[in-house]
């Protein structure tokens, strides 16, 4: 969400992003996003179905957690958006002149 303010006269703009998606876990989190960012652009299988993602992103250990983040910063911005969609809003909000 993004919203022009003024206060005092001076401008600025807020912008709020909420992570998660709209998926199968109750809670929303960042780690979220990387779970589905391993199994959807990465072809990546969990074994771990547990409910919270911060669980199942433990359970993936650091190796592949360092996996994911170097492949995530090489990725194309169409897959990036895929995986964080309001992130890429906000950001692209925050850049719009």
């Amino acid at each position: 969400m993004l919203r022009n303010n003024e206060v005092n006269r001076a401008k600025f703009k807020v912008s709020i992003v909420i992570n998660g998606l709209d998926g199968q876990h109750q809670k929303h989190t960042i780690e979220e996003h990387l779970i589905e960012y391993y199994r959807r652009v990465l072809g990546g299988s969990l074994s771990n179905v547990a409910d919270d993602p911060k669980d199942i992103w433990e359970s993936l250990g650091e190796g592949l957690h360092k996996d994911i983040y170097c492949k995530l910063l090489n990725s194309s911005k169409d897959e990036i958006k895929e995986i964080f969609p309001l992130h890429i809003k906000a950001l692209e909000a925050v850049c719009i002149k």
